[in-house]
């Protein structure tokens, strides 16, 4: 992703204007000042032996590059013989060295169109992020009331299921209870009616045996 930055600096009583896109491929210094403008394209390889020259790698470097041209009031900017020099300036009051480079002075004019047409196809390049980052946010504020949707009805079958299940038990519970009641009735009416026998099954009881009697003297 291309990171654009412009700002301005003052040297030796002239203020200057500096404009620098930084790409994975290359960082693209300019500086322009009344009627004139120096251009130089640092490719990676230029970055590397920059790297080198600074005791750093490449990924730290280029990070701290980015931040140094961003925060200009904690750094000096020199800019003389067509040479552009980056200095980080430390509690001491120290200037320590961190960045140099050589621009080619270009044609103004030339310079000012290019510049509009590589500021407007960044514009209608961030104008089209905008629009595909405003795409995907309405398609994940839809998924999002979808999944909502479908939460809640997840929650409502659930609280229905929970509900039934719980009256389901509740009517197990009351039948086994019921059964259990008649049941204890049953032992307690047996219990209390063991020493007392039914007189009907007495009486049965004797004329079967009377019966039987009677049968065995004829023999």
């Amino acid at each position: 992703m291309k990171s654009h930055i412009f700002t301005k600096f003052e040297y030796k009583s002239t203020l200057y204007r500096l404009n620098i896109l930084f790409s994975k491929e290359n960082i693209e210094i300019s500086v322009f000042e009344s009627l004139k403008a120096w251009k130089v394209n640092i490719d990676n390889k230029i970055l590397k032996d920059l790297s080198i020259k600074y005791d750093t790698n490449i990924t730290e470097y280029y990070k701290s590059l980015k931040l140094n041209f961003t925060k200009p009031q904690n750094n000096s900017i020199t800019f003389e013989n067509n040479k552009l020099i980056l200095f980080t300036n430390t509690k001491d009051d120290l200037k320590i060295k961190v960045f140099d480079c050589e621009l080619n002075k270009v044609d103004f004019g030339e310079f000012i169109l290019n510049l509009c047409d590589n500021l407007h196809t960044e514009k209608s390049k961030m104008y089209d992020e905008d629009v595909e980052l405003g795409k995907r946010y309405n398609e994940l504020l839809k998924s999002k009331i979808e999944c909502t949707e479908k939460l809640n009805e997840f929650i409502e079958r659930k609280n229905i299921d929970d509900e039934n299940l719980l009256n389901k038990f509740g009517t197990i519970l009351n039948e086994k209870k019921q059964k259990i009641q008649y049941l204890t009735e049953i032992i307690e009416s047996l219990s209390n009616g063991a020493n007392e026998p039914d007189s009907s099954i007495e009486k049965k009881k004797n004329v079967k045996k009377r019966k039987k009697n009677e049968s065995d003297s004829d023999d």
